[in-house]
């Protein structure tokens, strides 16, 4: 049952041109038979057909169908209500006219989950032959005359077996015989279905009609049971009756087999008629005065011929049709459980390739610059992942694992009691070693070295498992370099024009760290590269003591205790006390006791002498310790530096101190991000810029593929197909134009700019930057910014009723 109830509809609502085509009409419809709106043109029947259909709302009232009420217009609602209960029969058909009367047909049924190939030809088979359009089930709706093309339309209406049939003029296109026939069928169905049928032919109404509902001003104006009888005359100006006609003459002889000449009316006129056979070709000469027109029948003209009498219809008729599509129907065809997008993959790939295939050259043009736009886009957004590209091995310095505070009013000893937790590593007095590298010999060259001073991580800190070439240092005389470091230096001309271009070269170069001041003119460590680890920050892992000598360049007592020997004096006991080698060897002799080592006077307290090679000048650790300590952070007020096994834990045991520490990693990394974003804004303007002109391109080539296709897309929606089926249809196009296009420019760039960045990483290093997932961030911006300047257009239109879209609107 369908209930209106109060319902208001008005056209150009609140402007002087207002039609209020539905006024306050209420109506009860019935769960079976035939019931007709009849009125003449303007009346509003049609519109309250399609609110009915659900194709158009209205603006006040509501709508009952079944159980379920509808106070406001849901697309979504109405889509499954008219997929399911209507069957719709359009006054223009609105058949799909690039797909076959068989096509058109199973849509339906495949709208409401039925796939079974069986069921769905039982189905077409059954209502095309009732239809007498059996034999044109494999042709194109295109190519079938107006009268044929509304047998088929009513034929889909028809084969989901819908509770509800709405007609809109059903055989406005058909003879009188068809006419007789599809009526005959309709009445028939409506014996056990509700039929809303919209003419204007009183005639039909009063033979056929249950009930007539007459509008007028969209008003109803009366509302009847229809219980006349009598006959009905149904003949179409398109339909010549021979048995009413006079014969004239028959012509009959030899080479001309039967040419029979009728007329409705006496012949005024002499036919002077020259029939012409030529090429197989029949030409006709009629040179009469008064028939001047003339019309060629063939097999899909509109005009019908019939042997017989026109008899006018009578009731007896609706008993002659026995089409019960019930019968034939199985009901365990419909799969509930899945469900399929009526417009396939297949079908939107094909449509695409043919539109870019049958496209002009300009046309074709076109689509190459897509191509050439994402070439663009490539660069664009290598440029914005060199951005973003926050790498450690461009910005850290030093270790990752360092917890950086201020030094306030804290003491040496009070840092050294910091320091003493299971979460600090060690206090990391000296940041940096550095190391010399000795090159093979060039040709007339004294020396060939090169000297790499790089920040400290001490040996035993060493994670093993990220070796990638030999093993962890063990001693004063062996260190690990970080491997983004080594690699620079195998790409830098100056070793590899010597040979040195492998991890073995480098490991097999003698190396050294100087300990150099007034008192050793140059005193040399060796010190041999034993394993290559891969870590975030470009750092030397070296022992303690070997880091110490190298930044204070003063040789430690600790490490050359066993190597020399006291001449006078005695070990030192105060925070500024060292040992001298005997004044006879020193470079510059010692006037007093008194030594400046660059971190405050020390006092010596005894000389030695050795046979090894010791430096001139030996401290102890903790008292170089102290006086570096007293001379660097407490005049500069320089940070603390923790190296850390557990940051949070280091950085909340110092909070329980009332110290503020973090990470040194998390603040270059703000610095790094900052500084890169700063110097962003040209990039990302062309970024912003690009991606623009492709959604704008993306849009307009929709747009046009769009008004190309209204037609279809307001068939599908008239039909119930949803809006997210047909968003499909359309994300399907630009898909696929996408991946032909864009995509083969898009990857065509990164892999060139790919294959630059290996070769040339210095000048590209903070300019673009080409990863896995910059390749995959961008195929998502050129998918997803295309798909959604795409569907623009697409969700404009649908945003419409199916009736407004029906009327060809133009957006």
């Amino acid at each position: 049952m369908i209930k209106l109830n109060n319902l208001h509809k008005y056209f150009n609502r609140k402007k002087s041109n207002e039609i209020h085509v539905i006024n306050d009409i209420n109506l009860t419809l019935p769960d079976k038979g035939l019931v007709v709106l009849l009125g003449p043109s303007g009346s509003g029947k049609t519109t309250l057909l399609n609110v009915l259909g659900g194709l158009d709302k209205v603006q006040g009232g509501s709508i009952q169908f079944d159980e379920q009420e509808i106070k406001h217009y849901n697309a979504t609602t109405w889509d499954k209500i008219r997929n399911k209960h209507v069957g719709y029969i359009f006054q223009n058909y609105n058949l799909l006219t690039n797909l076959t009367v068989y096509d058109n047909i199973s849509l339906t049924l495949n709208m409401i989950n039925i796939y079974d190939k069986e069921e769905i030809d039982k189905r077409v088979d059954y209502i095309l032959d009732s239809m007498g359009m059996i034999n044109y089930r494999k042709r194109r709706a295109a190519q079938l005359s107006g009268g044929q093309q509304q047998r088929v339309a009513i034929a889909r209406a028809l084969a989901k077996n819908p509770k509800v049939i709405i007609a809109d003029e059903p055989t406005g296109n058909l003879d009188s015989k068809n006419t007789q026939e599809i009526m005959n069928i309709i009445k028939k169905i409506s014996q056990n279905k509700l039929v809303v049928l919209v003419t204007h032919e009183e005639n039909i109404a009063n033979f056929y009609a249950d009930r007539i509902i007459k509008l007028q001003d969209g008003k109803v104006v009366s509302d009847i049971e229809n219980s006349s009888n009598g006959s009905l005359d149904v003949k179409h100006e398109t339909d010549i009756y021979l048995g009413d006609m006079r014969k004239v003459e028959t012509i009959n002889t030899s080479n001309l087999n039967n040419i029979d000449i009728y007329s409705d009316e006496d012949i005024k006129d002499q036919l002077d008629i020259k029939l012409i056979v030529k090429n197989k070709t029949i030409y006709l000469d009629v040179k009469s005065k008064e028939y001047k027109k003339m019309q060629l029948i063939e097999s899909d003209s509109e005009i019908n011929i019939y042997d017989g009498n026109y008899e006018k219809l009578d009731k007896s008729s609706f008993d002659d049709s026995d089409f019960n599509l019930q019968s034939i129907i199985n009901e365990k065809a419909h799969d509930e459980v899945s469900r399929h997008s009526v417009i396939t993959i297949k079908d939107s790939i094909k449509f695409a390739w043919n539109r870019i295939k049958d496209s002009s050259k300009i046309g074709k043009l076109f689509y190459v610059g897509f191509a050439g736009g994402a070439v663009l886009i490539a660069v664009a957004v290598g440029m914005l992942s060199g951005i973003l590209n926050m790498d450690p091995s461009n910005f850290l310095q030093g270790p990752e694992e360092i917890i950086v505070f201020d030094k306030g009013s804290n003491e040496y000893d009070d840092i050294i009691t910091l320091a003493d937790h299971e979460s600090v590593n060690y206090f990391q007095l000296a940041n940096e070693v550095s190391v010399t590298i000795s090159l093979p010999p060039v040709y007339q060259s004294y020396e060939n070295t090169r000297r790499l001073t790089r920040s400290a991580v001490y040996s035993e800190y060493l994670d093993t498992s990220k070796l990638v070439a030999g093993r962890a240092a063990v001693g004063l005389h062996e260190i690990v370099m970080e491997k983004d470091m080594v690699d620079d230096l195998l790409t830098d001309s100056t070793y590899t024009m010597l040979g040195v271009t492998t991890y073995e070269d480098l490991m097999n170069l003698e190396m050294f760290v100087r300990v150099q001041s007034q008192y050793d003119s140059d005193f040399t460590i060796p010190v041999k590269l034993v394993g290559i680890v891969d870590d975030k920050a470009k750092v030397i892992y070296a022992s303690k003591e070997l880091v110490y000598m190298s930044t204070f360049n003063v040789g430690l007592y600790e490490v050359y205790e066993d190597d020399i020997t006291l001449l006078d004096g005695s070990l030192p006991t105060t925070d500024t006390g060292l040992i001298i080698r005997d004044n006879d060897l020193l470079l510059n002799p010692i006037a007093s006791n008194e030594i400046d080592t660059g971190y405050g006077i020390f006092n010596s307290t005894a000389s030695f002498t050795t046979e090894e090679d010791v430096p001139n000048v030996l401290v102890r650790m903790e008292t170089i310790e102290k006086a570096y300590f007293n001379s660097v952070y407490l005049r500069n007020y320089s940070k603390i530096n923790f190296h850390s096994n557990d940051l949070e834990a280091t950085i909340a045991h110092l909070k329980t101190d009332n110290v503020i520490s973090e990470s040194s990693y998390d603040i270059q990394l703000e610095e790094y991000r900052s500084n890169r974003l700063a110097n962003s804004i040209p990039t990302i303007t062309f970024t912003i810029v690009v991606l623009a002109a492709s959604a704008v391109s993306y849009f307009f080539i929709l747009r046009s593929s769009l008004l190309s296709r209204i037609y279809e897309v307001s068939v599908y929606r008239a039909l119930g197909v949803s809006k997210g089926d047909i968003r499909k249809m359309f994300t399907t196009e630009v898909i696929f134009i996408t991946t032909i296009t864009s995509m083969i420019g898009y990857f065509a760039t990164t892999f060139l700019l790919y294959r630059i960045q290996l070769f040339t990483e210095d000048i590209f290093e903070g300019f673009i930057y080409i990863s896995p997932l910059s390749i995959i961030a961008g195929i998502v911006i050129i998918y997803v910014v295309n798909v959604i300047a795409g569907l623009i257009p697409v969700s404009n239109l649908l945003r419409k009723t199916p009736a407004e879209i029906l009327s060809k609107y133009d957006f």
